[in-house]
């Protein structure tokens, strides 16, 4: 009898303890989501190396590119299944938070995976990148988050999963040859190329923004080929039409900057660079040169 006892006493500790392994096992490693199913998502996003808390909102530079996300701006976001977009609403930024009026906003679902892209209502570049005081620019300009997972209902767009840019960005920096800044009014200032909008193989022109009435300095988004791509330049500068010939990479996410010097009746490539996307229209940058070659007008 006291045998039995001993063996039930022994069964009992024993099945306490596997009890408390199992339930520290299901503690460590929960299955599931952690918050219900249906829960509208919450969204924390951020434009990729260049973290909205490290970046002045209103610079110049951010108010007609982005290294951060500015107050007013809207994004897409997707829930998607099976890789098939299952639901898609705008969420606006307040300058501290992302909110939608959609009366079906995005919520957390079992299996579903989420992205997101800016501007919410992208279509393509645009050929005039001028218009609008450079809003032709900034709809051109496209981002696009990675894909995220979710368990708790917040979409994490930061990171690794950070809105990274998709396009590729010229920019034209002018000088006078001797040094010093032109003193008369640009016009007519394209870009033409094939593909430089679609990616195709017919020629493309696209008319650049100036960002800074004062500074000689011209930016546009170029389709990104991903391949060595001569570009044609033209100009009128005090009655003189100036034509130059650029060859260029046009990869995705990179920004190409060339300083032109204004010679007689030419236009002389005297510098280029290539850098990871920064906002500055200045086009400051160290990097590999590409060699441009140059006509007369």
């Amino acid at each position: 009898m006291k045998h039995c006892n001993r063996t039930n006493i022994l069964l009992r500790v024993t099945g306490c303890f596997l009890l408390a392994a199992c339930w520290g096992c299901s503690m460590e490693l929960p299955q599931g989501l952690v918050a219900d199913e249906g829960t509208p998502v919450k969204i924390m996003a951020e434009i990729q190396e260049l973290s909205q808390t490290k970046a002045d909102p209103m610079t110049t530079a951010n108010s007609y590119d982005r290294s951060s996300f500015i107050s007013a701006d809207k994004i897409r976001v997707y829930r998607l299944v099976g890789g098939t977009v299952a639901q898609q609403e705008d969420y606006a930024y307040s300058g501290s938070a992302w909110s939608t009026t959609a009366t079906n906003p995005v919520t957390l679902q079992a299996g579903s995976t989420y992205s997101a892209s800016y501007p919410s209502d992208y279509t393509g570049i645009l050929q005039d990148q001028s218009a609008m005081g450079g809003a032709g620019f900034l709809k051109s300009n496209y981002l696009k988050s990675k894909t995220v997972t979710s368990r708790d209902g917040i979409l994490h767009f930061t990171g690794d999963g950070a809105f990274e840019r998709q396009n590729a960005k010229l920019t034209l920096v002018f000088k006078l040859h001797g040094g010093g800044a032109p003193d008369g009014d640009f016009t007519n200032a394209l870009l033409s190329a094939p593909g430089l909008i679609s990616g195709g193989s017919n020629d493309e022109n696209i008319t650049l923004y100036r960002p800074d009435a004062s500074a000689y300095t011209w930016c546009g988004i170029v389709y990104p080929k991903g391949a060595s791509t001569t570009i044609s330049l033209q100009l009128t500068y005090k009655g003189v039409v100036y034509k130059a010939s650029l060859s260029c990479g046009l990869a995705a996410g990179t920004h190409y900057t060339y300083t032109m010097t204004l010679k007689d009746d030419i236009l002389v490539p005297t510098g280029s660079s290539i850098a990871g996307w920064k906002n500055d229209p200045n086009g400051d940058f160290t990097g590999e040169f590409n060699n441009g070659t140059t006509t007369g007008s």
